[in-house]
């Protein structure tokens, strides 16, 4: 009977369980039982070394990542590089095996919720994000604006709420952004995205707001809690009401941005109350050298992804400048109100500098009769919501906003976006320009440009990768809009006198209330226990100078490197001017070498001859020569004899022969002739 031997390049049989084909000593009979596993596996969030997260009966699910992420994984030495995720293997992995949201091991509530707000399949980001998030493991990720980064950590950690301990009340997740309108919107966006998943709670944790009510719901132990680093602290330090120990993920949601604004100790003293074995997702869109610390201090072999290329621009985006040539950089009121009442009249959002004229513009708007909200740190947390919501319902068709707005605001249909200042560094004009043109809208984006900040220029070309269309504004309309605007100076003044006196009634009322609290309920004002804080005011003083001076690197570097450039060049032309006076001298004093030797030679001494040289090259000597020889020229056009200057020759000759009359050397021997 002939023996069957399986085809090259066909598998083996797998070997009969019992049996040993090693070199050495056969391993232990099986009993024919499969021996539990040694990898420790743990409930929501304690994930097993294998990678295997258990869900609520202990059985592990492994979530498959794309095949675009099988590379993804980094030395925690670099970010971002050629061996990174990039776009177009995200969406080559989409188009090739994950096309809905069901297909990336989503339950069938989420995948509903999707359905429900118009998400027909995963962004790049999306699909690179939710199955390693969905695995446990730890994330440094960046994506172009408006991709859709907050579902991209939102869906898998409701994805893994779904399956807790319903028996077991605790926070589980905590997301920290930046600023309060981000955390709003977040909140709005996770609200949204869990609508159908039931018992999973959600608290609001921002200043501005009453901290009594956060403190309640902080204490029903919400399932996610979405903060600001100060606020947080707060609670953490004075009322004990957050009980971090069963946190099992912590997402840093715009990372870089909470370290420029001075909360990178506020961010590792809330990591040190966090159990060290989380998983923590964190989302930047620069990777400075804060951020790579942070990095290292709370990330455990991280899988790093680029979703799209750094600081990326919208396909869809139109870019359009504005040159301020001349003196249209006094007329950039008027050019402002000409666009937006001609071109950009509906959902268009204008980016000053300071608050303060951010303030006059929504005067100005008032003025000419265009409804504008307002959004800057001088206003309460209750107007900066209400002038957001009026935007976003159309009750006011310009929201006028300082860089607070820049950074994560997702307001729909949005269409144009102008900055009224030129921004300071290109990461800004990105982060702005991203407020239109999301998830794959049309928009159009308006800077006014110096025309001397060629740098600025360059580089908002090279990183958009296209060319900056210039928009002319008639010159018409800028100067109708000139003296409709210095019509309104008085009235504009006149309404900033009056904000003045009602802000200092209101101070004046407010401190009249707090007098007659004090007074009326002293014993139980007195009773409460005096707040802390984790840092003195000194330390916390120098922390946000330091983090101002290293996040001002962005502003200051571009700075920085211009005057580097200027010294440089100046150091240059000097030296360049040292070596031409250096070889220019050499030459002069080769010249008047020269010069004092044929004087010597005709008998007259070192110091004669010296001052000889030195009155013919005397500038006075030079002007008045040319003076005398162009008198000369005049004179000889107009038909005079030039005379000649006997007196000088005389005195040249007496020089000569040492101060001696002229009948002096016929007496001397050796000027006898021969």
């Amino acid at each position: 009977m002939a023996v069957w031997t399986p085809p090259r390049g066909m598998l083996k049989p797998r070997r009969p369980r019992g049996t040993w084909a090693g070199p050495s000593s056969p391993p232990r009979r099986s009993s024919g039982k499969r021996r539990p596993s040694r990898r420790r596996t743990r409930r929501y969030g304690k994930l097993s070394r294998g990678g295997r997260a258990s869900d609520e009966g202990g059985e592990g699910r492994e979530a498959a990542a794309p095949a675009a992420l099988a590379e993804a994984e980094l030395d925690e030495d670099t970010f971002f590089s050629k061996d990174s995720v990039r776009s177009s293997d995200a969406r080559r992995s989409l188009s090739s095996s994950e096309k809905t949201f069901t297909e990336l091991n989503l339950s069938r509530v989420l995948c509903r919720a999707c359905g429900k707000l118009g998400f027909e399949s995963p962004t790049p980001i999306q699909a690179a994000c939710i199955p390693l998030s969905l695995a446990g493991r730890d994330l440094v990720a960046s994506a172009i604006t408006g991709s859709g980064k907050t579902a991209a950590y939102g869906l898998p950690l409701l994805e893994r709420l779904l399956h807790r301990p319903q028996h077991v009340k605790a926070t589980y997740v905590l997301v920290l952004v930046p600023t309060r309108e981000l955390a709003v919107q977040v909140h709005s966006m996770l609200q949204k995205l869990g609508m159908y998943c039931k018992g999973i709670s959600m608290a609001l944790v921002v200043g501005g707001l009453s901290m009594q009510q956060q403190a309640v719901a902080l204490r029903s132990k919400p399932e996610v809690v979405i903060a600001t680093p100060n606020r947080l602290i707060d609670h953490l330090e004075n009322t004990r009401s957050v009980d971090l120990d069963d946190m099992s993920t912590l997402v840093l949601d715009e990372a870089d941005r909470l370290l420029e604004l001075g909360f990178q100790e506020q961010v590792r003293e809330i990591i040190s109350h966090c159990p060290g074995r989380r998983q923590t997702l964190l989302f930047s869109a620069t990777m400075t050298q804060s951020v790579q610390e942070l990095v290292q201090l709370s990330l455990r072999n991280p899988v790093r992804i680029a979703a799209d290329p750094k600081h990326a621009t919208p396909q869809l985006l139109t870019q359009e400048a504005i040159l301020l040539k001349g003196g249209l950089a006094k007329k950039k009121e008027a050019i402002l109100m000409s666009l937006c009442t001609r071109l950009f009249t509906e959902k268009t959002v204008i980016f000053t500098r300071t608050k303060q004229y951010a303030h006059r513009l929504k005067l100005i708007f008032g003025l000419a009769d265009l409804a504008a909200s307002e959004l800057h740190g001088n206003m309460s947390q209750a107007q900066r919501l209400q002038s957001l919501e009026d935007f976003r319902s159309g009750d006011a068709k310009f929201l006028i906003a300082t860089d607070v707005a820049s950074r994560g605001l997702d307001i729909i249909g949005v269409q144009n976006v102008i900055s009224f200042d030129e921004p300071d560094v290109v990461t800004t004009y990105v982060h702005r320009i991203g407020r239109t043109a999301r998830a794959g809208k049309e928009g159009r984006a308006v800077t006014f440009l110096d025309p001397s900040n060629r740098a600025l220029i360059k580089q908002i070309m090279k990183h958009s990768g296209k060319k900056l269309k210039q928009r002319i504004v008639s010159d018409e309309s800028i100067e109708g809009w000139q003296r409709k605007i210095a019509a309104m100076a008085e009235d504009i003044a006149t309404i900033q006198l009056e904000e003045k006196e009602e802000r200092i009634l209101q101070k004046a009322e407010m401190e009249a209330l707090r007098a007659e609290n004090l007074v009326e309920h002293r014993s139980e004002i007195m009773s409460r226990p005096a707040k802390s804080w984790f840092q003195t005011k000194r330390e916390k003083r120098e922390t946000q100078d330091a983090a101002r001076e290293e996040f001002d690197d962005a502003r200051k570097g571009i700075r920085r490197d211009r005057q580097r450039k200027k010294d440089a060049g100046r150091a240059e032309k000097k030296k360049q001017a040292e070596s031409l006076e250096e070889f220019q001298a050499k030459r002069i004093f080769k010249a008047t070498k020269s010069q004092e030797r044929k004087l010597r030679n005709q008998g007259l001494s070192r110091s004669q001859a010296m001052n000889i040289i030195i009155a013919k090259n005397d500038p006075g000597t030079k002007s008045r020569k040319k003076a005398e020889q162009k008198k000369k020229e005049e004179d000889a056009e107009e038909g005079f004899k030039p005379m000649k200057n006997k007196a000088q020759k005389a005195e040249m000759n007496r020089r000569k022969r040492g101060g001696k009359a002229a009948k002096a050397f016929k007496s001397k021997k050796k000027y006898k002739r021969r």
